[in-house]
């Protein structure tokens, strides 16, 4: 512990005018400065406060780690510089070697090497200064500054309310003041004894200068004159004050220029330092007393301008006590001149005998006492005082003494306390024997009621003073709380003190002090919402409650015994409009509570709430000081490893040490979508365990992202997805209490912390900031384990992935030796063109299609290639397949064109288009052709045969089947069952070879480029309907069901080949029939789709396996598996109808489709523009 020397400097002539109480100043501006010097191992501090009415700083306490001994006052000057650049700049300031920086400062032989300075700032308004210094080079750092910089915004807060406490005090001074001279003008009625008595207050009050008091006017025909014989001149001027009485106010001697020229002349030629005149009396003159003058010669103790408002109320008081002492005078006159005529109908007479019975009362009497004569009369005056002390007065005036006002209480009829002033005087016989007593009374009860409230003011303003001087004298809150229960028991009769505060989270009120009838209860928690406390928080006013009071229930705050009380006092501890907790008082049987027990609680509350705040400033400062230890120590161990386990294990070290809980767990999200986790059970006993890896779970990564700061369970919602995956884990390990703590870097979210506990723990708001920072600052050292773990990652991989670039080169060598074998060994023709269109290779093969020699390369393509269309026109020209390549970017395969040989060959090449990147990031064209020229001769062959086979097999065919229908018809006899059946046979056979000659016959067409469609304006509705009416034979014949959607409204009219139209819908439902089984269904289904007409023909045969959907509508391609061969039967095909569906729908600008599923059925359908 250190060895502090402590001192309060206050500046010469400014603490009295500043400060009610300098000592208040001294202690709590102390108990500062030794927590700053303790806290920062510094050899002195001081602390200089703004002068509210100099505006300079004062030094107002100053402490060091010395040995006794006075502190140089040049070393103020130079603080004060320092200090006073800090004030005005609103900027800290710290100095590690003054030396250096031109500054020598010394205290006796000591020298200061280190300085720091920071501002008191309060809502941004300056109070002071703090400084601090030590002997040590480089002592302090930016660190201690911050420190510095938080206790003083801590300490400033204290300061502020401190100064507002001491304009309290003033203000409660200044009731003090208006106390006494309620007291000294009071029941004056001597007019001399109450100008002595203000006079004498005077100079009690305003040591070192003098006062006077001039009587004159019409009032004080002798032109009296009081006080200091200072002010013997001014009677040489009364006629000039007198005649200006009512221009004269207040004047100081430096507005003396209004005064009349010869009593400015007057003030001048006296030197007065200060004068305050002030008029007694109404405005009127005619009403006036005088004038009080206060002055003084002495021009080191002028009389403050502050205190005129004290002395105008002191010159209204003596006006209003002279007023009283005249009319006492006049009263007593008027008594005097009635008692000549009559002595006993003034006062109240009572006779009584010796044993104190009522023998006759005047009219008077029964007016004061409420009895009539009859009433009265043989019984003893109600008595409500000291029977005793009574039956001694009678005793005294039994022997022969009179008494003369003496004090008794007695009761009226009503029950109501009468004070008395009474004269008590022995009766006596002829005999001169006392056969009774005389009693003369005057009722005073006003007068004591009065005085007796005088007194308890004033009992009550020193109570309030030493409260409040208490209060701001400790820090100990257990102590503040007795102090309030000490003090307030002697300013308001209760029955019962609720003390309490809220907690961190403002949501509980913890009573920390219940006293009922003297029992002190255990400490309990309340919470906010119930009314009265609601009501507290929403209004911030004080609350008065008593039993009728339905809108607030009284249940707690119910006595001992169960009752509820009476009255409730409820009021608000509040700072800076902020309800920090309440102050109540209850009351089981006493009386309700008065208007100044709500101002006194007002008072009470407001110092009180000062007094917590500061205890609490106080405890924050301490914790941050223990925060601040902590967090060095965990920046010290986690930082110094870089293997993450070993961190992490660190974290959880550090983090048990200061923080309840049995189970934690930690989730380290890596960038490479993996989490590193660590889990461990603290009641375990074993060691921490090793990193577990996974991945990232999208539920915790969530719950990360949505918190910023550390989270109790207990505020979680379980309804929310992402937290109840959370909660339900803390259930299935039996933890009822715990925290959630992201791991934020800056922007990003790297990780979770999950810590429980199994006992139900209430983590503090003090427990949740130590957790963040201990997480916070170990943050760091986890990201920078993150970061090594990932360069060592990232280092194997790069000698990894140079081992398999290596390899790449090797097999890249390997592959061009290959291709270029390739290249130049192929069949294939090849030729390499840049975006240029430039020839930039092209090798032997494609040579020998065009007669090229091997200098070609360079030239441009159509130089070199000039490639043809089938019927001879340039490509380049028309539709050049380079840029067409170039611009879609796909490859364009299986492009016939014709090239003419050098030597005058034509040749046909099939001919594939593809874009390339080169390795400059140009875009280059490959082709490669391949000679079909004979293959072409070899099909045109084909083609004519199958042509000229179809027109010969379409005569014979025709006549087979004329004669055949003839037979059928009975033309050349009629027929038996058995050849009726053969002549059916022949005719189904003979409409298949037609089909199928007709199928070839437009093959060939197709082939040749002879398929031609008649397109005219026909309506697609029509052409639909007669199809199904040429088909219906068929479905009749396998019992099929035919379902046709309903029609569009408006006519489908398209630009079609009516012909090769029907042949189409005829051709999809030949199909559909074919491979729908008996008893099926066929639905047809005509929509319109934008600018198409759509057909759908959908049946419920057996369907198309996926494999064979994509090349159903290829030439002579038919599906080959049981399930179809045994639907379709004997009715074979050539596997052409669908191929020929297709060509006749692109003919028509539309495009045809299918869809299916194996075992339900297909839906062919096709589009056709509309007209």
């Amino acid at each position: 512990m250190q060895d502090i020397e402590s001192q309060t400097i206050v500046s010469a002539g400014k603490e009295e005018e500043s400060l009610v109480n300098p000592a208040r100043y001294e202690i709590v501006l102390r108990s500062i400065v030794n927590r700053i010097l303790n806290l920062l191992d510094a050899e002195h501090c001081s602390i200089a406060l703004i002068d509210k009415k100099s505006g300079e700083l004062v030094t107002r306490a100053s402490s060091r780690v010395t040995a006794p001994g006075k502190l140089r006052q040049s070393r103020f000057k130079l603080r004060v510089g320092i200090a006073g650049h800090v004030a005005a700049t609103k900027q800290s300031f710290l100095c590690g070697d003054v030396n250096r920086a031109g500054e020598y400062i010394r205290i006796g032989n000591d020298q200061i090497a280190s300085l720091m300075c920071v501002p008191l700032l309060h809502k941004k308004q300056v109070l002071g200064t703090i400084t601090v210094t030590s002997p040590r080079f480089d002592a302090f750092t930016s660190e201690h500054l911050q420190l510095l910089d938080e206790m003083a915004d801590q300490e400033a807060v204290g300061i502020a309310k401190l100064i507002h406490s001491d304009a309290s005090l003033r203000q409660s001074s200044r009731l003090a003041s208006q106390l006494q001279l309620n007291q000294i003008t009071a029941n004056v009625t001597n007019r001399e004894n109450l100008i002595t008595r203000v006079l004498e207050w005077l100079e009690t009050n305003f040591k070192q200068s003098e006062s006077a008091f001039l009587l004159f006017g019409k009032r004080a025909k002798d032109n009296s004159f009081y006080g200091s014989a200072l002010a013997a001149p001014l009677i040489l001027h009364r006629s000039i004050l007198a005649a200006n009485i009512n221009k004269i106010q207040c004047w100081l001697t430096e507005n003396c220029q209004f005064l009349p020229e010869e009593y400015r002349n007057f003030v001048k030629s006296q030197s007065f330092s200060s004068i305050i005149l002030i008029p007694v009396g109404q405005e009127d003159k005619d009403h006036n007393w005088g004038i009080l003058a206060v002055f003084s010669k002495n021009h080191e103790n002028k009389i403050a301008a502050s205190e005129l408002e004290l002395l105008e109320e002191l010159g209204e008081k003596l006006s209003d006590g002279l007023e009283l002492a005249e009319r006492h005078q006049q009263s007593q006159e008027m008594r005097s001149y009635l008692n000549l005529l009559t002595t006993s109908l003034s006062d109240p007479l009572v006779e009584l005998d010796l044993e104190g019975r009522v023998q006759e009362w005047n009219d008077a009497a029964e007016a004061l006492f409420g009895f009539s004569a009859q009433e009265i009369t043989g019984q003893f005056i109600p008595s409500s005082g000291d029977i005793a002390k009574e039956k001694a007065f009678f005793e005294h005036v039994k022997q022969g003494v009179t008494l003369a006002n003496v004090v008794m209480e007695k009761r009226h009829k009503d029950g109501s306390i009468l004070s008395l002033s009474v004269t008590l005087a022995p009766i006596r016989d002829v005999n001169e024997s006392i056969r009774g007593i005389s009693l003369l009374v005057r009722d005073i009860t006003e007068n004591t009621r009065l005085k007796q409230e005088a007194a308890r003011r004033n009992q009550e303003m020193t109570n309030l003073s030493e409260i409040a001087l208490r209060l701001a004298s400790t820090l100990d809150t257990s102590n503040l709380l007795f102090i309030i229960k000490d003090y307030l028991g002697k300013l308001i009769d209760y029955d019962a003190l609720y003390v309490a505060t809220f907690d961190e989270t403002r949501s509980i009120f913890e009573i920390q002090l219940h006293v009922e009838h003297g029992v002190y209860y255990a400490p309990e928690s309340w919470n906010s919402t119930e009314p009265i406390l609601n009501w507290l928080l929403q209004h911030g006013r004080q609350l008065v409650i008593d039993a009728s009071d339905n809108d607030f229930p009284l249940k707690r705050f119910r006595s001992l015994e169960g009752h509820l009380p009476n009255a409730l006092l409820v009021t608000p501890t509040k700072l800076d409009e902020q309800v920090s907790g309440f102050i109540a008082i209850a009351n089981y049987q006493n009386a309700p509570f008065k208007q100044y027990h709500k101002q006194l609680m007002v008072i009470v509350a407001s110092q009180a709430a000062i007094a917590l705040e500061k205890a609490r400033i106080l405890r924050r400062s301490q914790r941050k000081a223990e925060h601040l230890t902590i967090l060095r120590q965990v920046a010290k161990v986690t930082s110094s490893s870089l293997e993450l386990t070993e961190v992490l294990r660190n974290t959880f070290i550090e983090l048990h040490r200061h923080i309840d809980f049995n189970w934690a767990n930690i989730q380290v999200f890596g960038p490479d979508g993996l989490y590193r986790q660590l889990e461990h059970d603290f009641m375990s006993g074993n060691e921490l365990p090793e990193l577990k890896f996974g991945s990232i779970g999208l539920s915790h990564n969530e719950v990360a992202i949505s918190l910023r700061n550390a989270v109790p369970i207990t505020e979680l919602d379980y309804k929310v997805p992402r937290f109840r995956r959370i909660l339900e884990s803390y259930n299935s390990r039996q933890l009822l209490s715990g925290v959630l703590m992201p791991l934020w870097y800056g922007e990003r979210c790297t990780g979770l912390l999950q810590i429980g506990a199994s006992q139900d723990y209430l983590y503090t708001e003090d427990d949740l900031i130590l957790i963040t920072d201990i997480i916070n600052q170990a943050v760091g050292p986890i990201e920078n384990a993150l970061l090594h773990e990932l360069v060592i990652t990232q280092v194997e991989q790069l000698e990894l992935q140079a081992a398999r670039e290596r390899k790449l080169l090797r097999q890249t060598a390997q592959e061009r030796e290959r291709l270029e074998a390739i290249f130049g060994n192929s069949s294939d023709g090849i030729i390499l063109i840049d975006d240029k269109f430039n020839v930039l290779r092209l090798n032997s093969a494609i040579g020998s299609f065009i007669g090229a020699e091997s200098e070609e390369p360079g030239k441009k393509c159509q130089e070199v290639l000039r490639c043809q269309d089938k019927e001879g026109n340039l490509l380049c020209e028309i539709a050049c397949p380079l840029t067409k390549a170039l611009v879609i970017k796909e490859p364009l395969l299986h492009h016939e064109i014709r090239l003419d040989n050098r030597k005058g060959l034509r040749r046909t090449v099939s001919a594939n288009w593809s874009a390339v990147l080169s390795a400059e990031g140009t875009t280059n064209i490959v082709a490669t052709m391949r000679d079909v020229t004979a293959l072409r001769e070899v099909e045109q062959l084909k083609t004519n045969f199958v042509s000229m086979v179809s027109h010969e097999l379409r005569n014979p065919i025709n006549v087979i089947n004329g004669f055949t229908k003839m037979l059928a018809e009975g033309k050349a006899g009629e027929l038996n069952q058995l050849q009726q059946e053969f002549i059916s046979s022949i005719l189904v056979s003979v409409n298949q070879l037609k089909k199928l000659a007709e199928d070839i016959l437009d093959l060939s067409r197709s082939d040749a480029g002879r398929f031609s469609v008649n397109l005219v304006p026909i309506s697609l509705t029509d052409i639909m309907l007669k199809a199904v009416n040429n088909i219906k034979p068929m479905i009749y014949a396998k019992n099929i069901r035919l379902i046709t959607a309903q029609l569009p409204e408006e006519t489908c009219v398209v630009h079609a080949d009516e012909m090769r139209l029907t042949q189409l819908i005829g051709n999809l439902f030949e199909n559909a029939i074919k491979f729908t089984p008996q008893g099926g269904r066929i639905m047809v289904e005509l929509k319109l789709e934008n600018d198409f007409s759509v057909i759908s023909i959908a049946d419920s045969g057996i369907g198309i396996s996926p494999e064979h959907l994509s090349r159903i509508f290829e030439r002579f391609y038919q599906v080959q598996d049981e399930e179809a061969r045994r639907i379709r039967g004997s009715q074979l095909g050539s596997g052409l109808g669908l191929s020929i569906c297709k060509e006749i729908v692109e003919r028509h600008g539309g495009r045809i489709w299918v869809e299916s599923i194996q075992g339900k059925g297909s839906t062919f359908s096709f589009s056709i523009p509309l007209a």
